[in-house]
């Protein structure tokens, strides 16, 4: 019976279809454990009063990735894009040329994205009890767990933004 079972999968389904989700769904299951991997550690092994530090910390770190790292991500896709075709679809006189444009930008973006990072780490996170108290408040601004908590966030933003 379980021969035949096969024979009607391997005859009804694409092979080489069913391997392409299997890698989509491994490919799924990891990025949701790295995107919510905190979270669900958090919630496992975490107090209360833990979760509350994270969200705060959380929400008020990623506004700066959220409005000033990912457009430069989003505008570099589309220029890379552009800048990429345009080699690939350049006479072979001028590829040298595009190409060394494309490196060009790229590291020019890298040095100031990298810039960014270190500014932001280097200042947010000696500053973060004072942002906390304008933002948040004086009882997160003198939260001591808060001002680590976000000061480790303003590091962690530098990091994503050399990976971004």
């Amino acid at each position: 019976a379980d021969t035949q079972t096969d024979s009607v999968v391997f005859r009804n389904f694409d092979l080489a279809s069913l391997r392409l989700i299997g890698i989509f769904s491994a490919q799924s299951l990891f990025k949701h454990l790295l995107t919510e991997g905190d979270r669900i550690v958090l919630t496992l092994l975490g107090s209360s009063y833990d979760r509350g530090v994270y969200g705060m910390a959380s929400s008020i770190g990623g506004i700066a990735s959220r409005m000033l790292l990912q457009p430069v991500e989003e505008n570099a896709r589309l220029l890379f894009g552009r800048l990429g075709s345009e080699v690939e679809s350049a006479e072979p006189v001028h590829r040298s040329n595009k190409l060394e444009t494309l490196e060009r930008t790229y590291t020019t973006l890298i040095k100031m994205v990298l810039y960014f990072g270190l500014v932001f780490a280097s200042l947010g996170s000696n500053y973060t009890s004072i942002l906390l108290r304008i933002l948040a408040g004086n009882a997160w601004g003198s939260n001591e767990d808060a001002t680590a908590a976000l000061s480790a966030f303003c590091i962690y933003t530098a990091l994503l933004a050399l990976n971004g």
